[in-house]
């Protein structure tokens, strides 16, 4: 069973891709045999699949501390900063074209647009398939992620963390625990872990250090079978 509906589609001239942004409504929905409906969406060779109904399996002790994490790295890893993609949706001129198309939910679209960047190229480093990383996690966590961001649109803590790149790294660190800088993609054990209470300390960390010292690395997790076990 296939629905249409209409995606509306935000495309950055500087960096050629196409980004899609998932505010009301998804380009093609399928049903799923479980029963879950999943919404892909690609273009130039970025695709982006949301979960708009599904079970709600996964767990982590902190969504809001999450969806900090994946600000925090997106803003981050954007062109201005430390240019690890080459997205801009947190700079000031995003504001003149974003806000006029989505003047209720900019932050949404902003941080939407971030992840879909971000994404892309851990994907590229770390590859596709039985992997997650904060950028694209288990469909029930990335339902739950967007269910905050749409709630919690503009949060003012936000805001002052972003104010400048000092800031948004001085809250990285807080986040972070002391753990070796170490290079590239980096396995941090499967997805049984993302309920416990240290993965996200563990991935603040490496994205600080390698931030601090102008290096590229992209925490990861393996996606676990039906059958398999936790290590």
């Amino acid at each position: 069973m296939v629905l249409e509906a209409t995606w509306p589609i935000f495309y950055s001239g500087n960096n050629q891709v196409f980004l899609a942004l998932l505010s009301y409504s998804f380009a093609k929905t399928t049903i799923s045999p479980g029963g879950q409906a999943l919404s892909t969406a690609s273009a130039k060779g970025l695709q982006v699949t949301m979960c708009l109904f599904c079970p709600r399996g996964a767990e982590v002790k902190d969504d809001r501390k999450l969806l900090e994490l994946r600000t925090l790295v997106g803003y981050l890893g954007e062109k201005e900063q430390f240019a690890w993609w080459n997205s801009s949706f947190f700079s000031r001129i995003s504001d003149g074209f974003l806000s006029p198309v989505f003047p209720k939910t900019m932050h949404l679209a902003k941080l939407t647009g971030v992840i879909a960047a971000a994404a892309r190229l851990h994907e590229e480093r770390i590859g596709r398939g039985r992997v997650f990383h904060i950028f694209r996690l288990p469909e029930e966590l990335e339902f739950k992620q967007h269910e905050l961001m749409r709630a919690e649109d503009t949060p003012a803590d936000f805001d002052q963390i972003l104010a400048s790149p000092e800031s948004a790294m001085s809250r990285l660190g807080e986040l972070a625990e002391e753990l070796p800088l170490k290079e590239g993609p980096i396995r941090l054990g499967d997805e049984s872990v993302l309920s416990s209470d240290d993965w996200m300390s563990q991935a603040a960390s490496i994205y600080y250090a390698a931030f601090s010292d102008q290096k590229q690395s992209f925490p990861y997790w393996s996606r676990l079978e039906t059958g398999d076990k936790s290590q």
